[in-house]
């Protein structure tokens, strides 16, 4: 609200000033667009992010720069809530909507989440992918750019366009509305994908190992070599940051009248295998063209699970092997020959995960075992190592301590390169066994003690992959 008050020096003319009145012009806010529960949005756009340096607002918790500008976000509302219908066919509003593929369609509950997907740079890449940003919160000020909105949001803000975020406390209905915002943080425009999900599975797409990739069933859209038809699917490994991938075994379930057709990939992070690369159906005398797969993939070629069979590559799941698994995990599956249709029916990846202790630090970890378990675990060694320590404190019982280099110990076969079980005495200073000066190696009882392993041991301690 403001005043304006004007003034003539020459009182003699009377129509000093004209005053015209104009409406001011509207202030342009970034599109809204609504999720549906399942179905991926593709070639979504943000534009460029300011190359202005970043500054402190003192009056502010976050960086000035963080509302950016409006043509960096594209903004978008997800319902927690299958779609209402009105009155048609005996219904009444606030009905779940009628449909013959309901058994089809994802079952809405408290574990919701946001993926960002596919985000390539819109013009001369510098990285392998746009870096984007997500943000989702439950007040619709979000959208609005509200500073303190921003401030209290929940976000992923990685340095690539792979975001996600989760929840497993939402509640169903359709007043549980999330506010998402996809914000570019390249100084070039952005494209991306991103699909919002909700199941009432506890053991759903989010597990710390047996993902259960959604959404599914996965129809799989007829496509031709010059426009080829995919769908993708997801799961995300809920585990800890310091989890790392061991192992990873897929299985797939298809439904295609030409599985020749098809053409599949998981990937996760900057990983990818191609699991399927147009394999043929084997034919049977007197039996029907089979339209029905079930294929186990299992790369491991020392411990191979039975019944399974290598992926056909390019890549291998062997190349997760040792990277982070924390994260999601995203199949396409793409058609590329026309008249034959089909569906994936049910994908499960398996993530097998050790923690790694080097990741972990000096904070430490848990660890509950029953008689007879064994746990493992990694530790990177660098190149400048000259002892490792391992340090178990607060013990209610007796346990075995064993280390290997490159591979987990064998407690067995007793392929191990140092355990507790083998603990000694050793001569002191004076070199002599019997004296008070002799030094006695720890035997795993509690309530504390360190296994050492250094260059005097053998072999002598190396740069490269331990495991106790």
């Amino acid at each position: 609200d403001f005043a304006l008050v004007m003034s003539s020096a020459n009182p003699e003319v009377g129509d000093a000033f004209k005053i015209k009145t104009d409406k001011p012009e509207a202030i342009e806010l970034p599109a809204i667009t609504t999720l549906t529960n399942g179905m991926p949005m593709l070639n979504q756009r943000v534009g460029a992010n300011s190359p202005l340096a970043k500054t402190a607002d003192p009056n502010l918790t976050v960086y000035a720069n963080r509302r950016g500008i409006t043509n960096q976000w594209h903004f978008y509302t997800f319902t927690n809530a299958p779609p209402e219908t009105t009155n048609q066919s005996g219904t009444t509003p606030g009905d779940p909507a009628p449909d013959d593929d309901d058994d089809n369609q994802p079952s809405f509950g408290r574990h919701v989440a946001f993926i960002t997907f596919m985000s390539p740079n819109l013009s001369t890449p510098r990285h392998r992918e746009a870096d984007i940003d997500l943000y989702v919160s439950r007040d619709s000020n979000l959208t609005n750019l509200e500073p303190a909105v921003l401030d209290a949001a929940f976000h992923s803000t990685g340095r690539g366009g792979t975001e996600y975020i989760t929840f497993d406390d939402a509640k169903v209905g359709k007043d549980e509305v999330f506010y998402i915002g996809v914000k570019s943080e390249d100084q070039m425009a952005a494209e991306f994908g991103l699909v919002g999900l909700s199941t009432d599975n506890a053991n759903g797409f989010m597990d710390d190992g047996n993902l259960l990739m959604m959404p599914m069933p996965a129809i799989i859209p007829d496509g031709s070599a010059a426009n080829p038809g995919g769908v993708s699917v997801f799961g995300i490994y809920t585990g800890m940051p310091y989890d790392t991938v061991r192992k990873v075994t897929a299985t797939s379930i298809i439904h295609h009248e030409e599985v020749g057709d098809l053409w599949g990939q998981l990937s996760h992070g900057r990983d990818g295998v191609v699991l399927n690369n147009h394999t043929l159906a084997e034919l049977v005398t007197g039996k029907p063209y089979p339209t029905d797969f079930v294929f186990i993939y299992d790369d491991d070629l020392l411990n191979p699970m039975p019944t399974t069979i290598p992926t056909d590559g390019p890549g291998s799941l062997n190349d997760f092997k040792w990277q982070p698994a924390m994260g999601v995990w995203q199949l396409d599956m793409v058609d590329s020959a026309l008249s034959f249709t089909g569906l994936v029916e049910h994908l499960n990846v398996n993530v097998d995960a050790i923690p790694d202790l080097s990741l972990i630090g000096d904070r430490g970890i848990d660890v509950h075992l029953d008689p007879d378990e064994s746990k493992d675990f990694l530790v990177g060694v660098p190149f400048n190592a000259t002892n490792m320590i391992v340090q178990l404190t607060e013990m209610t019982g007796p346990v075995d301590v064993y280390i290997r280099k490159d591979q987990e110990p064998d407690i067995d076969k007793k392929e191990y390169d140092k355990s507790t079980v083998d603990a000694a005495i050793l001569p002191g200073p004076d070199g002599k066994i019997g004296t008070v000066d002799d030094i006695v190696e720890w035997d795993g009882s509690p309530p504390r003690g360190e296994l050492h392993y250094g260059l005097n041991d053998s072999p002598p301690l190396s740069e490269g992959r331990w495991f106790v």
